[in-house]
């Protein structure tokens, strides 16, 4: 897994496609994307060249670097919709973009999943092929552990991310 360091860019070889985990893993819940990653990386797609996986933490905009040039892009996020805590949710590439817009509709932190790829459309980064898989999270205070809801949705949204990776692989 790639260390998300702003300093850092993507290799000259970018494969092409990327898989981000955002969140802070000090405020239970948003820690969701990261431990969505680390699922999701460990199930043999990390030994795929196809694939790119970076801990974004709370980077926002200054992850914009690892967007360029690729096919697709797989976002891993704490997101609130208004719906039960523990809720598995799958968004295409323009309900990501209207995060911002429907106050009932955001990631847990701060430069979310929608500022990042908004900032990719206006740069010509943005793919057409682009998923954000999250967890309605039920607890963003400062924890260490995951909410009993969110850690009881791990195991669906891993499904849901890894059928998305391999639809995604399966259009290369």
């Amino acid at each position: 897994m790639t260390s998300g360091s702003a300093e850092q860019k993507p290799q000259v070889n970018t494969p092409p496609i990327l898989v981000m985990g955002l969140g802070n893993r000090l405020l239970g819940d948003d820690a969701v994307g990261l431990v969505l990653l680390e699922k999701v990386s460990g199930n043999g797609f990390s030994r795929n060249r196809l694939v790119e996986f970076v801990d974004g933490g709370t980077q926002g905009l200054a992850l914009l670097g690892y967007l360029a040039n690729r096919k697709a892009v797989v976002i891993l996020d704490a997101i609130s919709r208004g719906a039960a805590p523990g809720a598995v949710h799958i968004l295409g590439r323009e309900q990501i973009l209207n995060l911002d817009s429907d106050k009932q509709c955001a990631t847990a932190h701060s430069g979310n999943a929608g500022d990042v790829l908004r900032a990719a459309l206006l740069t010509g980064a943005l793919p057409e092929d682009t998923v954000a898989i999250g967890i309605e999270p039920e607890c963003l205070a400062t924890q260490l552990e995951l909410s009993e809801a969110a850690q009881g949705a791990i195991e669906k949204a891993t499904e849901a991310a890894q059928r998305t990776l391999r639809d995604l692989l399966s259009k290369l």
